[in-house]
């Protein structure tokens, strides 16, 4: 039964991320189908900006400036899909913290001390995943990254012979 009222939501926020998608990525076919690209990046910017400014004041900068570079830029080492870019993003993201939290409490004991702060924990597990992202991708081909079916990145663009018309 709670399925059946979360199909109308679920499929809100489907049209959400396509509207957005759409709009970032390509304005002019957006504005053909009748999607509002300047609303769209204004109200993705009113989002971020506050975002970010209830973060710098609840948390701090250190870990608000690593939560919103390093696990995207992780994900990024590993796949050429934007839908499996923003989900691996999230994950490394709760493994940053999970990770963090857990070294904040366990790293500074083993060497006599109470503890340490976990915002700047977090980050260096951050800053850790990303390392090993980047030695994983440093071994693979561009073309064998997670989920690259369909994907464009990685192939050779013939050279132009300046010969077309």
């Amino acid at each position: 039964e709670d399925g059946i009222r979360d199909q109308p939501r679920s499929r809100g926020l489907e049209m959400c991320i396509r509207d957005r998608s759409i709009s970032s990525f390509d304005p002019s076919l957006a504005s053909t189908l009748g999607i509002s690209s300047g609303l769209m990046h204004y109200l993705l910017m009113v989002v971020v900006a506050l975002t970010t400014v209830a973060s710098f004041e609840a948390l701090g900068s250190i870990i608000v400036i690593a939560m919103l570079v390093v696990p995207p830029s992780t994900a990024l080492l590993l796949t050429n899909r934007l839908s499996h870019m923003l989900l691996l993003s999230a994950v490394i993201g709760l493994l940053s913290a999970f990770l963090g939290h857990f070294g904040a409490l366990a790293i500074p004991q083993v060497f006599g001390f109470q503890g340490t702060v976990t915002s700047g924990m977090v980050a260096v597990a951050a800053g850790l995943l990303f390392f090993c992202a980047w030695v994983y991708s440093q071994f693979q081909d561009p073309s064998t990254r997670i989920a690259v079916k369909g994907s464009r990145r990685g192939t050779k663009v013939p050279a132009s012979t300046g010969d077309e018309a």
